[in-house]
């Protein structure tokens, strides 16, 4: 993968998230598969990372849906 992950999750201060640790790697993969979507540029791996892209999205907004201190952010305005 031509971007530099851990230097990109360096910009995230992690600290500060409201999040629990599977939160936080749930957010971290959608991130993963961003970026594999950008350094994969087969016009035959489109669908299939696309797909696998809603995918880490669904699953990170459901468990933070569910998740107490992954959504402690919406009630701190």
């Amino acid at each position: 993968m031509p971007a530099n992950l851990p230097r990109l999750l360096e910009l995230w201060n992690l600290e500060e998230m409201p999040a629990c640790d599977e939160g936080m790697e749930l957010a971290e993969l959608f991130i993963v598969r961003c970026l594999e979507a950008v350094a994969i540029l087969d016009e035959a791996e489109a669908i299939p990372k696309r797909n696998a892209i809603i995918r880490a999205h669904k699953t990170f907004v459901e468990h933070r849906a569910a998740c107490g201190k992954c959504n402690e952010i919406d009630a701190n305005p």
